[in-house]
């Protein structure tokens, strides 16, 4: 199969980013003031804040700052460098999709050194619904599904791509009923250039 498109998640598929989900959740569970188990984290808050916009941007905040800690923990990936690079000299397009906020997002692709082989970058700031951010990264690549390969690690994302029609894969276990699994995102050099 020839693919034209690679759209990819961030955190746990490209990148394992030092965060503790567990404790932000707990954290964002106090400042909403409500016993939600938020999963996915960014997806469920403006539904448990119910309209209180200002607890909503108060718990954003302080998953923003949190992410940005994060940052300096990020290293420069020579492989993921070199298959990036090699994706884009293919003439694939290449998209981003991620529940976190444009700033850290951006601050981690620079620091990863890759930031320019992205053609699109789609965080919280668009949309917190993965669904919707793949539509979106979709249609404004002009990308077909069929031809394009979506790289996750969560059910959400694997129920995302598949709804989609998008050839998906899941980066570790935390779908076990996912049919295409790979260990690392490094993995799918495999699958592209088989």
């Amino acid at each position: 199969m020839v693919f034209h498109g690679l759209i990819t998640d961030l955190d746990g598929t490209l990148v394992r980013l030092p965060i503790n989900w567990n404790k932000i959740r707990s954290k964002v569970r106090r400042i909403l003031r409500t016993n939600h188990h938020l999963k996915p984290l960014a997806t469920t808050i403006p539904m448990v804040a119910r309209g209180r916009k200002f607890l909503e941007r108060l718990a954003y905040t302080y998953i923003e700052l949190e992410e940005l800690k994060a940052v300096k923990y990020v290293v420069y990936d020579e492989n993921l460098y070199s298959l990036l690079k090699e994706i884009k000299e293919r003439k694939m397009k290449i998209a981003l999709v991620t529940l976190q906020a444009y700033t850290s997002t951006d601050k981690i692709l620079r620091k990863l050194r890759v930031r320019n082989f992205f053609d699109l970058i789609v965080t919280r700031d668009l949309s917190v619904n993965r669904l919707e951010q793949l539509k979106y990264a979709i249609k404004k690549l002009k990308l077909n599904p069929r031809n394009t390969i979506f790289v996750g690690d969560m059910p959400w994302d694997h129920d995302a791509g598949i709804t989609l029609g998008l050839y998906t894969i899941i980066v570790g276990n935390n779908v076990p009923h996912a049919r295409r699994k790979i260990e690392k995102f490094i993995e799918i050099k495999n699958i592209i250039f088989h």
